[in-house]
């Protein structure tokens, strides 16, 4: 088994963790929340699904980035909720816990649908061929999100002592174990992503009519 492979395990791993650390918290009632308030719903994947995205897209075209910021920029906006946001929310004095764990639930499940179509709305938008297959984000989300998610409640239905008592061990190894998949990760594409900072020479020269830029700045 290669390195890269096992880094890989870790991280799906490391996230699953945190999702059922987090969902020994939480109770189908709190899952099924936005389900039975459509209106909530319908609001927040507007925010999320719609604006969110557009508005990075907007960003994306208007503003001259490289094109991997670009790309990564409007991936971002349309990536369903991530696992750690839930966890921060639920810290808020003003956060509902019921509508935190409804949206991890409902956004999780609509984003095999959703993605795809805000993407394809994008395209749509700006004039772009743009598209991702829905079996491949039912693939990632129901791996990463969805049956820890659902694994989380059954156990919290059946013991809720020891649920109460697993979620912060969970988390913990989750978050430690996604720390330690990362130092790698961060130390091979460090100085890459440290080229996407400020404006490369290279890539003005390009924009001027000068030699040929730099490959993050090739369209």
């Amino acid at each position: 088994m290669s390195v890269e492979l096992l880094i890989r395990l870790a991280i799906v791993l490391s996230i699953v963790l945190i999702v059922f650390g987090f969902s020994l918290k939480s109770s189908i009632h709190d899952a099924t929340f936005l389900f039975r308030n459509p209106s909530l719903l319908l609001r927040s994947l507007l925010a999320m699904n719609v604006l969110l995205p557009l508005f990075a897209a907007t960003v994306a075209g208007v503003v001259t980035l490289r094109p991997a910021i670009g790309i990564a920029l409007v991936a971002l906006a349309v990536s369903p909720v991530p696992p750690f946001l839930p966890v921060k929310q639920l810290k808020l004095i003003s956060a509902h816990p019921e509508y935190v764990f409804g949206l991890l639930g409902a956004t999780s499940l609509l984003a095999i649908v959703l993605a795809p179509l805000t993407v394809a709305l994008i395209g749509l938008i700006f004039s772009r061929q743009l598209g991702i297959a829905p079996s491949a984000i039912a693939k990632v989300v129901g791996l990463t999100v969805l049956i820890p998610f659902s694994l989380g409640l059954i156990v919290r239905r059946i013991t809720p002592v020891f649920a109460e008592r697993a979620s912060p061990i969970a988390a913990k190894v989750g978050m430690l174990l996604l720390l330690v998949a990362a130092v790698p990760v961060v130390i091979k594409a460090g100085p890459e992503m440290l080229s996407l900072i400020g404006n490369d020479s290279r890539c003005v020269r390009r924009l001027h009519g000068g030699r040929p830029g730099c490959g993050s700045c090739a369209s």
